[in-house]
């Protein structure tokens, strides 16, 4: 999950780079809507969460916010890679660990 895996004609290819936290995002909203929890990978199976939460965190600049170099989508504002990158994060969290719920008695 380094790359967005789209396909894109050469002179369209910077937009692979420059949607990357548009792209985590929609692929976490995506993978719970399927029921999916794991994905097959050229080293078997794993979790799409963890992968994603990893890739995502690596990109985190030290003073915490994410920015990408390309401009494409304006990636490159904290202001809108910073809660595509958060948002993402979130879900992965919930998928990696659902919260639980308390059952109600009377």
């Amino acid at each position: 999950m380094r790359a967005h895996p789209g396909n894109f004609p050469p002179d369209r290819a910077v937009l692979r780079d420059g949607t990357y936290y548009y792209y985590a995002w929609a692929a976490a909203h995506a993978f719970p809507a399927l029921d999916a929890r794991d994905i097959q990978t050229s080293a078997g199976r794993a979790s799409w969460a963890q992968m994603l939460a990893r890739e995502v965190l690596e990109r985190q600049r030290k003073g915490g916010e994410w920015v990408n170099r390309f401009t494409a989508s304006r990636e490159d504002d904290p202001l809108i890679a910073t809660p595509l990158a958060a948002s993402t994060l979130v879900i992965c969290r919930q998928m990696l660990d659902p919260p639980k719920t308390e059952k109600l008695t009377r």
